[in-house]
């Protein structure tokens, strides 16, 4: 759901200002790089770490056959998670990037084994979570050249992680869901008719988690891309487009002097040498444009001309 929600909003979003995007394969984009690949790894460490407690504590206690559940659930968590890193990494340095190891590769390759391993953490065996983890990263790695085929500006990839591996979870739950450990978290009298595909039971349960799958793709459109297609209406899902550039930390958060910040972005405005405030650049590129700016518009019409 989040995934699919994540598709309306930067569909109508539209690119970042800057942002160009590659034709021939594989398909890349020129963008603002990102701020901390330190933050990032810790960022992606303690998602993965809370997985854990997410995916195990589904069991809703963990003690008698319930803790064994719990604990298959967190084993099969790691490898998922292990195996899309792994996965991502060898796609990306093998086809995409020429023998170049991307950190967001891995971290993105992580989250993608975590979302698709969730839905059948409890109920596959250690080979089934391994494919799982390593379907999740060609899923993810097609589902970003999708995008970027596009022109879709999906910043983090919440797109292709979140919704496309997400549908990949479930069907991999109608393929690799084995007898024993359904009968071990579920029911034991459906054991024989709810295990996956793989594993002799038929189409059924895979069958049951498309229509479900293709549901939650519906039901999140019919719900958010009338939000987000008002929201565009309305102006209100990106801020000006000098503001985007200097970058709303500075914008809306800058706790030095702000009216040095206010003062340079003006002179950028009037055609004035642009400064520095903060390590921030402010850019000139109205002027450059030749449209008017600063005294010569109204406050409205500023903002209006800052947009386009």
């Amino acid at each position: 759901i989040g995934g699919f929600s994540a598709l309306w909003g930067v569909i109508f979003l539209g690119p970042r200002a800057g942002v160009t995007f590659t034709e021939e394969f594989p398909r890349g984009k020129e963008a603002p790089q990102p701020q901390s690949a330190i933050f990032q790894s810790l960022g992606v460490l303690l998602l993965w770490f809370s997985w854990f407690g997410f995916n195990g504590c589904s069991a809703m206690f963990v003690f008698g056959e319930g803790g064994d559940v719990a604990a298959r659930a967190m084993v099969m968590t790691a490898i998922a998670g292990a195996s899309g890193c792994v996965g991502s990494v060898v796609i990306s340095s093998s086809i995409l990037s020429q023998n170049q190891i991307l950190l967001s590769s891995a971290h993105n390759g992580i989250l993608a084994g975590l979302v698709s391993i969730t839905a059948c953490c409890a109920t596959v065996e250690v080979e089934g979570a391994f494919l799982v983890g390593v379907g999740s990263s060609i899923v993810y790695h097609l589902g970003d050249q999708l995008l970027l085929k596009l022109e879709v500006d999906d910043v983090v990839n919440a797109v292709p992680v979140h919704g496309f591996c997400g549908i990949w979870g479930l069907v991999a739950t109608g393929l690799l869901s084995s007898r024993t450990n359904y009968r071990r978290t579920f029911d034991p009298t459906l054991a024989n008719e709810c295990c996956g595909l793989f594993y002799g039971c038929g189409w059924e349960q895979l069958g049951a988690n498309v229509v479900f799958a293709l549901a939650l793709v519906v039901w999140t459109a019919s719900t958010s891309l009338p939000v987000c297609y008002i929201l565009h209406r309305m102006d209100a899902l990106r801020v000006v487009n000098l503001d985007e550039q200097v970058g709303l930390d500075e914008v809306l958060h800058f706790e030095g002097n702000q009216n040095a910040v206010d003062m340079d972005m003006d002179g950028s405005r009037r055609g004035g040498q642009a400064r520095s405030v903060a390590n921030v650049e402010f850019p000139t590129e109205m002027v450059e444009r030749g449209m008017p700016v600063g005294d010569e518009l109204g406050a409205g019409q500023d903002a209006a001309m800052l947009q386009q």
